[in-house]
């Protein structure tokens, strides 16, 4: 994923805050997913579109950890997500 794309959740994903704990149910799957600390931040994120980049930024502003390690963590993150259609791709 390059930086200029947006992302957002996938709109036909159930979801569901439950303490600390957000749990994300696609319907394309119907599998269950737990999210918890930086990637239920990160979905938090993703309610409105937007860019890759923005988003490391945001993260690397909220979270104490090396920006190179944030960059690569969230990448790997968004691409899992990806995967498990639990986000789109948004141009």
């Amino acid at each position: 994923m390059g930086a200029v794309i947006s992302i957002v959740r996938n709109k036909q994903a159930a979801w569901q805050q439950v303490e600390d704990n957000i749990i994300v149910v696609t319907s394309q799957t119907r599998k269950m997913h737990i999210l918890q600390g930086v990637g239920g931040r990160i979905w938090q994120l993703l309610e409105n579109p937007v860019k890759q980049d923005e988003l490391i930024a945001h993260i690397q502003r909220e979270y104490d950890a090396l920006d190179w390690q944030i960059q690569e963590d969230v990448e790997r993150f968004l691409k899992e997500l990806l995967e498990k259609t639990m986000i789109e791709i948004t141009g």
